[in-house]
């Protein structure tokens, strides 16, 4: 099944949905939240771009780190066939979580 995203669609929010901070809350929030790392294949026909680029704008927001890294020319699931793509982003993940 592939689902895709519409961001012209209305988008009801649940009160399970809104996290509630004070002012202050942007900071301590950004304490909590997890650094990310985000592999996006160029031609990923499961997951748009526009999802990706909603959640690192929405992420970044919140104040979390997030650092995106492109693939150019691969496909979704990329990942789980050999290659150059696959030795890069395997590197690039190891590199991100050791410095963390």
């Amino acid at each position: 099944m592939t689902v895709r995203f519409d961001p012209s669609a209305p988008y009801e929010v649940e009160e399970a949905d809104v996290v509630y901070a004070k002012p202050a809350g942007r900071e301590l929030l950004a304490r909590v939240l997890p650094p990310v790392w985000l592999a996006h294949p160029e031609l990923d026909d499961n997951v748009p771009a526009e999802i990706t680029e909603a959640f690192v704008a929405a992420y970044s927001k919140a104040g979390g780190q997030i650092e995106r890294v492109h693939f150019p020319g691969a496909r979704h699931g990329f990942m789980q066939q050999g290659g150059a793509d696959t030795e890069k982003c395997v590197a690039l993940m190891r590199n991100f979580i050791g410095s963390r």
